[in-house]
């Protein structure tokens, strides 16, 4: 990985709730507001739904969060099932998206959750290359899926057996 030592990882809280939606709504066509971050990120230490975010030294206000990765643990199936993963334009081919996603892949690991399952667009060629080094696979695929686009999800899978 190509991340500088600056950046650190944390996971978010209520009051990061309007960084978290501001950086998917530069990502993403549609987005939760402010508020539903508000409510997913007040739920608790042991709710099933975890945001963490990765934080760039000196950013701008309201910019210092570089990426950010929300995803689902669900022990009683032995899975994890990323949500979101979205970094900041300038912040982009720096390994920042990386870091996160094994971040979860460790965190599911130690739980010894059986995989990790995500879905993303079919023209999302710089993720699809990610997941693909780290070892998710095709495991379906849903025609036409985003209304913006007409692109079809891939379903993405990847059992925990081992870390590359």
């Amino acid at each position: 990985m190509r991340l500088p030592g600056e950046y650190s990882i944390a996971r978010l809280a209520k009051k990061d709730a309007q960084a978290v939606s501001s950086l998917e709504a530069e990502c993403f066509p549609t987005c939760f507001g402010p508020a539903q971050y508000a409510a997913i990120l007040d739920a608790g230490e042991n709710a099933p739904l975890r945001v963490f975010g990765l934080f760039a030294p000196n950013g701008k206000e309201g910019e210092s969060l570089a990426a950010y990765v929300s995803f689902a643990l669900h022990p009683a199936a032995g899975e994890v099932e990323i949500h979101n993963i979205a970094t900041r334009a300038g912040h982009r081919r720096r390994g920042c998206a990386e870091k996160l996603l094994r971040l979860v892949l460790a965190a599911a690991a130690a739980l010894n959750l059986e995989k990790v399952l995500l879905e993303v667009s079919s023209g999302n060629a710089p993720a699809l290359a990610l997941y693909k080094s780290l070892g998710f696979t095709l495991k379906g695929r849903r025609k036409g899926y985003y209304a913006q686009s007409g692109e079809d999800a891939l379903l993405l899978e990847r059992p925990l057996c081992f870390l590359p």
